[in-house]
This record gives structure tokens, sequence and C-alpha cells, in this order.
């Protein structure tokens, strides 16, 4: 594997102090190391973005600021397996909202404003064979395949009112591309799909004042609101499900039952996303966006209840 700390391109990267007599009391984004895991289908594989992070220091006395400095040559999806061997790069970019077809032969994603998709032959991405399922004009992200690999629900502008983002549903080949998350219950938007079966495609609606997780069909029929909670600040993001409970993101990973009750926060400060195995292992990745260290900005394992948990990945810097 190549030397990951033996960088040819650097970034650094300055937070500002959150207290400190001289200095300005802001704090711009700054880069978890890891983020966006997903599991592989079979449940062996974890995929990645992640960009080593090689030094973490104080440049001013007594000031809070501190320097991150990346090691952005290394910076790619990576794939590792679960017990923590064979790590390597499986592309040299990081992909956003990656999905894998049931079958896991094939992994949706969005780059910009538009919806492609990779072959995989199990060991290898195939860099030759993308395809562009979008190209409409619009913004189109979120891909969520359907379980026979014939489908892909995703949120886009295309027919929303006033460029609000709506669930539309399109071939695994991009083509007949249709609007299905305006049915039911009115809201401005309706997005974040994430197919489970026939009768339950996860969603997020909202308004101007709060979020909340629904449910609907895999036409958009039958639309139900799942969820007691109201989310004003930060959002709800990445609806999942298992074992008869519903998971999703809200400045950390939370958990409920299908009608709502059993509220529970599995874990704080996380909300870079995660992915749940098909037995139930939740990878996530712990980052508070004010403090990257050895522990955090990692991803981390807990078991459905979120207990067990464990750091899985590491900042050796």
């Amino acid at each position: 594997m190549k030397n990951l700390f033996a960088p040819v391109f650097l970034l650094t990267i300055m937070s500002a102090c959150i207290s400190c007599n001289d200095c300005i009391s802001t704090m711009p984004e700054y880069l978890s190391p890891y983020s966006s895991p997903v599991w592989h289908p079979d449940g062996n594989v974890l995929f990645f973005n992640w960009v080593p992070l090689i030094n973490r220091h104080k440049p001013r006395g007594y000031c809070k600021d501190v320097e991150y400095t990346y090691n952005i040559d290394s910076l790619g999806f990576w794939r590792i397996n679960k017990d923590g061997t064979n790590l390597k790069r499986a592309l040299p970019y990081a992909l956003e909202n990656a999905s894998w077809s049931p079958d896991g032969k094939w992994l949706a994603y969005n780059y910009g404003a538009n919806i492609f998709k990779i072959a995989f032959d199990g060991q290898n991405f195939d860099t030759s064979h993308i395809v562009q399922l979008t190209n409409n004009g619009f913004g189109n992200y979120k891909p969520s395949w359907n379980d026979t690999g014939d489908s892909i629900y995703y949120e886009s502008s295309e027919f929303g009112p006033s460029g609000f983002l709506k669930i539309c549903k399109m071939a695994a080949d991009g083509t007949a591309r249709k609007l299905i998350g305006n049915k039911g219950i009115d809201t401005l938007y309706s997005r974040e799909p994430c197919f489970i079966n026939p009768d339950l495609v996860l969603h997020v609606r909202g308004d101007t004042i709060s979020d909340h997780v629904y449910a609907m069909n895999a036409n958009g029929d039958k639309v139900r609101k799942l969820t007691k909670n109201v989310s004003v600040i930060t959002g709800i993001y990445h609806p999942n499900y298992y074992n008869n409970k519903i998971y999703y993101e809200d400045d950390g990973v939370w958990s409920c039952n299908l009608d709502g009750s059993n509220l529970k926060e599995l874990v704080h400060y996380s909300f870079l996303g995660y992915s749940i195995s098909k037995d139930g292992t939740i990878a996530f990745v712990l980052f508070d966006s004010q403090n990257i260290d050895r522990s955090h900005g990692v991803i981390m394992f807990m078991d459905e209840n979120g207990n067990h948990k464990k750091q899985f990945t590491f900042n050796n810097y």
C-alpha cells in the first residue's frame, strides 16, 4: 500500500478559537477525516470516504486555535473488511450519498447535481463503466435502489415548486423518471428516500417549521407520518430501517418504533452518515464539528440498540 504518511499534496485548515480575547470568535468548517460509511450488501466490507489526517497542533500559545493538516494525495473512497483487514483505496476520489444495488454489482452516487452508477466486480470498481443516470439541468441527489435492482428512488428539484426537492423514481438505466413524492400529506418538500420494501419507502417531509420521517409505498401512495419528534434546527437525514425500528440522523443517530414511540438517541455528535449491516452492526462517524483527534472524526461501531460502541478507524497522526 502507498505510504499514507509521505504526502504529496497537503491541506491545512485552522479552526478559529472559540473564546480568546485577541481572536475572532468564529468556527469555519473543517474536514472530518472519515465520512459517509456504507456497508456492502454482503455485510463483510465497509466503504467510506477518507482523507488522512497527518498533523494536529496549536500554533499560537494559549489560543485555542488548532491547525489540521490532511494528505490530499490519499483522499478517496476506501474499503476495509469488517475484521479490520485489507484496507485499500477503491477510488481516488470521494463519493457522495453512495448506495449499493441489492446484488452488490453497482454503486449509485451523486456527483454535483447528477446521479451516476459505477460497476463493481466484487473486488474492484470498473472506472471505464460509469453511467450517468440524470442530466436534466436540475438538482438530483440521494439515490436508493429498490429490492429488485431495476429502479432507483432519489430526490430532485425537477418537479418540485420553486426549486424544492421532491422524491422521484427512475429505471436503473436512468429512463422513465417520474415524480412520486407529491402525494398524500401536503408539505413543501419530500427528500431522503430509503427503499425498504414495496410497502415501505422511508423519507423525510417537512415545512418551514419541522421535519418528520414518513412512509409511503413504492408508487408514492399510502403516505403516513411515523415520527412524533420535531426537528427545527438541524433537520432529519438518512432515514433507515432495521428489525422493525426506524433510524435517522438529527445531530446524532436516533431510533424509534414504527409508530414513533420509544424514541432513543443512540449516539450524539454524528451527522456525517451511518450505515446498518445485515447483522445490525451500525457504522457511524463520531464528529462534533469542533474537535478532531485520535478518537473524534473516526468511524465507530455499535449494535442496533446503541450498545457495545467501539472505535473502528483511527487518526494516526
